[in-house]
C-alpha cells in the first residue's frame, strides 16, 4: 500500500507566516506517521486572479493542480483578514475549477482539514465558516470537529474564568485534551526519529489535563464546603 499523499495549501506571501508554519507543522506530524506531503504556500500559490485561460502555460499553476490531482487528503489554512479568508487563498481555491472535468472533479470525496489563524475568536470562526462553505462547494468533506472545538474551548474557558460551572468547564477541557492527546500524539506509533518530539507533546498535554482536573477538584471542594 502506497503512502497517502497529503497536500497543505494556504498561508500568506511570506513562507514563514504563522499560517504557513502551522501548515508545515501539521505536515511534519503526518510525515512522521508515514505520509507523503506537499506544502504549497507563499510564492507557490501566488497566482493571478482566476480566468480559464490563466491555467495554460503557467508552470506554478500546473504544479499546484498536479499536487491536488494526486492528493489523498487536503489541508487548507488561511489567516483571517477582515473576517474571512485571504485573497491569496481564495484565488488558489478558485483554480480548483480547472479540475472540474477530471475523473475526480474538484476535491470530490477528499477529507479536507481546515485551519484559520487570527488575532481573535470572531475572525477565526468566520474564516473557518467561509472555508467550510468553499470546501462543500468543491465537493470536499471538511473535517467535522473545527466549529465544535471552538465552541467547546471558548465555552469551557469562559465557565472557568467566570466561575459559573467552573468544575464542569474544567472537566470538559480535561476530557477533550486527553482525547486529543491520544489521537494526535501517538508517539508509540511514530518512527524512531520523530518519537521524542511527539512524546514531549504527549506528556505536556497530560500535564494540562492534570491542571484542569485540579481546578475541577478545587471548585467541587468549595461547593461541598458551602453545603456543609
Amino acid at each position: 500500500m502506497s503512502a497517502p499523499h497529503i497536500v497543505a495549501l494556504g498561508g500568506t506571501l511570506r513562507p514563514e507566516s504563522a499560517t504557513g508554519r502551522l501548515l508545515a507543522a501539521t505536515l511534519e506530524m503526518a510525515a512522521a506517521r508515514g505520509a507523503r506531503t506537499t506544502l504549497l504556500t507563499g510564492e507557490a500559490i501566488a497566482f493571478p486572479h482566476y480566468e480559464p485561460g490563466n491555467v495554460e502555460g503557467n508552470e506554478a499553476v500546473g504544479r499546484y493542480l498536479e499536487a491536488l490531482r494526486t492528493a489523498d487528503a487536503v489541508i487548507v489554512g488561511s489567516p483571517g483578514y477582515h473576517g474571512t479568508l485571504s485573497g491569496l487563498v481564495k484565488t488558489a481555491l478558485d483554480y480548483v475549477e480547472a479540475l472540474s472535468k477530471e475523473e475526480r472533479p474538484y476535491l470530490d470525496g477528499l477529507p479536507v482539514g481546515l485551519s484559520a489563524t487570527a488575532a481573535g475568536w470572531q475572525a477565526a470562526g468566520s474564516t473557518l465558516r467561509a472555508l467550510r462553505t468553499i470546501t462543500h462547494a468543491l465537493r470536499g468533506w471538511p473535517t467535522p470537529m473545527a466549529v465544535a472545538v471552538i465552541v467547546l474551548e471558548i465555552g469551557a474557558s469562559l465557565m472557568i474564568l467566570t466561575g459559573k460551572g467552573r468544575w464542569l468547564g474544567a472537566l470538559a477541557l480535561a476530557a477533550f485534551t486527553l482525547a486529543a492527546t491520544f489521537l494526535a500524539n501517538r508517539f508509540w506509533d511514530a518512527p524512531p526519529e520523530a518519537r521524542q518530539m511527539i512524546a514531549n507533546g504527549f506528556f505536556e498535554h497530560l500535564g494540562l489535563v492534570g491542571g484542569f482536573l485540579a481546578v475541577a477538584w478545587y471548585d467541587l471542594g468549595i461547593h461541598a464546603s458551602r453545603r456543609s
